[in-house]
């Protein structure tokens, strides 16, 4: 499960964040990439063609998890932006898309790998025009490696510092291009359902119902006003098409600010209301290509969904915040202080040394002199 919303200030400054699940399965730093990295094309267990990233990133990638039989690299960006403010994120997208299983001597000059593609849109784009000419330039397949058990499948949803928003996918084996024009994108099923699903919710309003003209048949109210009673049937589940419509409600009623630092908090408040607390909510993964979830004490493929962490992005002026399950605390890093940096760097996300409280200390009461 993944939320992803776009926000923006009166002044223009666009915001993007999104929520990201799987119970901490990810075991994820955020990572810096600079300038002219080289990465492999599909992955670093393997000795294939090397890509030079052109342009400087950063996000949070996806290391070697214990509870995934597979190891995808640390070069995979599940959520990046680079230094001209294009942000891609990869968002789980299950029994929605098919892709080719191929062995390494199969490989093809213009196939991409679904785990690294963030990371070459990231390090050879500028923007989504940019993202458009290299898709068309490199029109292959999405692809597995044969030696990839697992089948996970995701789509991604990428925007500019200009607003301009597209969602990725795959279609009968070809790539698929479809402008997400509200800005938000969740899981299955694919875009154009959800936009249609909308129609079902168009009574929903931020300002309450007026009950007052539901009367008896000798003059009585029969209800009365109640404060909150505008989203009266807004869906409070958390299944994709329900976290699809509170997203585009909290989007188009928030209060608009000029304050790049509100628009971001706000980002975070938002997306921490898909919350899902520890234990209350587990799904059952059904793997095709013999692949399988280390066993665990739910049973094997059953994942306890949470959370993990939030990522709040900054597109105008570069700046990747973000928090954690267990830490709340909104921590950032300014990509524009690194840009002349060589090699990588990267933190944890979850930095055991960050006090996940702060003690607040009282000062002694003045005295209130009454005039």
């Amino acid at each position: 499960m993944c939320t992803n919303i776009n926000l923006k200030t009166t002044n223009n400054d666009i915001i993007t964040g999104r929520t990201n699940e799987f119970s901490g399965y990810y075991n994820s730093e955020i990572l810096f990439l600079p300038r002219h990295h080289s990465i492999n094309r599909f992955n670093e267990s393997f000795n294939d063609e090397k890509i030079e990233l052109k342009y400087a990133m950063i996000g949070i990638n996806s290391l070697n998890s214990k509870r995934l039989a597979i190891n995808i690299g640390i070069d995979t960006y599940l959520d990046g932006i680079n230094e001209y403010g294009l942000s891609v994120s990869m968002l789980f997208f299950p029994e929605q898309t098919k892709f080719k299983t191929f062995a390494n001597s199969e490989i093809k000059q213009n196939n991409l790998s679904i785990y690294l593609l963030s990371t070459i849109l990231l390090g050879s784009c500028k923007d989504v025009n940019d993202v458009k000419k290299y898709l068309s330039l490199n029109e292959g397949d999405f692809i597995y490696l044969n030696q990839w058990k697992e089948t996970f499948q995701f789509h991604y949803a990428i925007t500019d510092k200009t607003g301009t928003s597209i969602v990725i996918q795959q279609e009968n084996n070809q790539f698929v291009i479809k402008n997400n024009s509200l800005g938000v994108l969740t899981n299955q099923p694919k875009l154009k359902w959800h936009y249609e699903n909308i129609k079902n919710y168009l009574s929903l309003d931020k300002f309450d119902h007026n009950f007052s003209n539901i009367k008896d048949n000798i003059g009585n109210l029969i209800f009365d006003n109640y404060l909150g009673s505008g989203r009266l049937g807004m869906p409070g589940d958390s299944s994709s098409p329900s976290r699809f419509i509170r997203a585009i409600y909290y989007i188009n009623n928030l209060d608009l600010s000029s304050s790049t630092e509100e628009t971001i908090n706000n980002c975070f408040k938002i997306l921490s209301t898909f919350n899902v607390p520890k234990g209350t909510e587990i799904s059952k993964i059904n793997f095709k290509n013999n692949g399988s979830w280390i066993e665990s004490a739910l049973g094997p493929n059953y994942i306890a969904n949470q959370i993990d962490n939030i990522v709040v992005k900054d597109l105008t002026n570069q700046v990747f915040y973000w928090n954690d399950y267990e830490n709340l605390s909104i921590r950032f890093v300014d990509l524009n202080n690194y840009l002349e940096y060589k090699t990588p760097y990267s933190i944890k996300i979850r930095d055991e040394k960050t006090n996940k409280f702060h003690r607040a200390l009282l000062s002694k009461k003045q005295t209130i002199t009454q005039i």
